[in-house]
């Protein structure tokens, strides 16, 4: 039988007591931008950190946004509050990077 490898998203038993994420939980919407980082995360990890902007929507956080299917205000205060606690950097092609996505990478 052909096993296929499969990647997923490990989360380590002290995650949500590590600093970063506790200061992002204490935000205004702290909770709601914590789950989108973790679907984030759940597609960054597929692509070895990454989420590519395809230039479908008019920014990488409408396309984003209209992929996850939140709204963009929402998607647009997530990014900048990633951004602003180092856990998510956008690269010069308007791509994202998420630095936690290969140290939270399984395979099975």
């Amino acid at each position: 039988m052909n096993k296929k490898n499969r990647i997923y998203l490990k989360i380590s038993p002290d995650f949500f007591e590590r600093e970063v994420i506790q200061n992002v939980l204490n935000l205004p919407e702290g909770g709601k931008i914590l789950v989108l980082y973790l679907r984030l995360l759940a597609i960054a990890v597929k692509t070895n950190g990454y989420i590519r902007y395809d230039h479908i929507g008019r920014t990488p956080v409408e396309e984003i946004a209209s992929y996850l299917k939140e709204d963009k205000k929402d998607m647009l205060y997530t990014v900048e509050m990633l951004q602003r606690h180092h856990l998510l950097e956008e690269t010069e092609d308007g791509s994202y990077y998420l630095p936690d996505a290969i140290k939270m990478m399984g395979r099975r």
